[in-house]
């Protein structure tokens, strides 16, 4: 195997401060060149200050990994930027594309199932990964939730390779060390988890089915106990264990998922037992591919994102309001109007009475005339009389 490729980053910048994730042997930071963002897995200064041998061992594997996937060229898996090595420490660093974040933080963060399409599609991704690096003859042994590496939520590209093993013999790798399997438990097969394990590239194929699990649950499926204990008295100790089936292990999980679900079948092939008994990666691609054709799939595809039907649920509320706001308006107008009616026909009633009132005044001031009129008539008529009489009458009137 020939040596890393060494790239110059002279004017790399690592922020400490943002830390993207740590593993057993470093930890990933967020860092920038050239002003690209991208990021940068550093070594644990404690490992690389073991013994020789252990020192030794660490400096190796993360050789592997930056020869991995310097080789490596695929839109589902992270991308090689070139390594480096620390100006204080000496510490080797290997840069890498930067990606939003991993799987199982980013399914932490919410109850609500992903729409069915995204289910396919994030596995899909994995599959894709998974093909092109057996392909390769590269065995990941560590897939999990955590080394799954996320683009807006949507689309998955596999990271971490610290682990992985190259399945043909070179100056790094030994027979031995394909019997040796250092990965997550819970998403680890039976074959892997033996003494000494002996696993194949059906290891991956399992660990994407218990992957699959936790997209569709949003949970991390972690399994029961490995075997069951039985009286036997035949048994020197009384009992006998009897294995536990993968699928029953992760029963509690699985039952999350409704039986109908397109994906729980697959996902049982992938959990089977025995290795003969799991699909091939690229198998899995194809029947992931499959379930992409069918209307289930588009349907999901149509419908809007939580974020999407948040937005038109405010949008129909706003539409309410405004409705409302309207009638409100429009009673408002018709108050106004009705009011406006109201004073006119006061006003009318008011000119009435003001002529109905003037009106009856003046009759009144007639009949006073008149009265007035009667009472000089009947002293005109009086003093006419009286200039009638004789005049000694009238002196005695006088």
């Amino acid at each position: 195997m020939s040596e890393p490729l060494e790239a110059k980053f002279e004017d790399l910048e690592i922020f400490t401060k943002e830390q993207l994730g740590s593993g057993a042997f470093g930890t990933v930071y967020k860092a920038k060149f050239c002003e690209v963002t991208c990021a940068a897995k550093i070594l644990h200064q404690l490992l690389c200050q073991l013994s020789g041998a252990d020192s030794q061992v660490t400096q190796s594997r993360f050789k592997q990994e930056c020869e991995i996937l310097k080789d490596i060229k695929h839109p589902n898996v992270v991308q090689y930027l070139g390594v480096t090595h620390d100006h204080q420490s000496g510490l080797p660093i290997l840069l890498m594309e930067l990606l939003d974040e991993n799987l199982t933080d980013f399914l932490k963060r919410s109850d609500e199932p992903l729409r069915y399409h995204l289910q396919v599609n994030l596995w899909h991704d994995i599959a894709l990964a998974l093909t092109y690096l057996h392909s390769k003859d590269i065995i990941h042994r560590d897939l999990s939730g955590k080394n799954v590496l996320l683009i807006a939520g949507s689309r998955a590209k596999v990271a971490d390779f610290g682990m992985s093993k190259l399945t043909v013999v070179n100056a790094y790798l030994t027979q031995g060390d394909l019997a040796q399997c250092p990965g997550t438990p819970c998403y680890m097969s039976p074959e892997a988890l033996m003494k000494p394990p002996a696993y194949s590239y059906k290891l991956d194929v399992f660990s994407s089915g218990v992957v699959a699990i936790q997209i569709i649950t949003r949970k991390c499926p972690k399994p029961g106990p490995e075997t069951l204990k039985h009286v036997n008295p035949k048994s020197p100790t009384g009992f006998s264990l009897t294995p536990i089936p993968e699928v029953n292990r992760r029963k509690n999980h699985i039952d999350l998922i409704y039986p109908e679900h397109p994906l729980l079948p697959l996902i049982k092939k992938c959990l089977a037992d025995k290795e003969k008994d799991r699909p091939s990666a690229l198998k899995l691609c194809h029947e992931l591919a499959l379930l992409k054709q069918a209307p289930k799939y588009t349907e999901s595809k149509q419908q809007p994102t939580p974020k999407e039907r948040k937005i038109q649920e405010q949008e129909l509320e706003i539409q309410e309001l405004w409705r409302k706001n309207e009638e409100l308006l429009r009673a408002q107008n018709d108050h106004e109007q009705m009011i406006e009616e109201l004073q006119q026909k006061a006003e009318e009633l008011q000119g009435k009475l003001q002529r109905a009132l003037e009106g009856q005044h003046l009759q009144e001031l007639q009949l006073k005339i008149k009265e007035l009129q009667s009472e000089v008539k009947e002293s005109q008529d009086q003093r006419y009389l009286i200039e009638q009489l004789p005049p000694g009458i009238h002196c005695r009137f006088k």
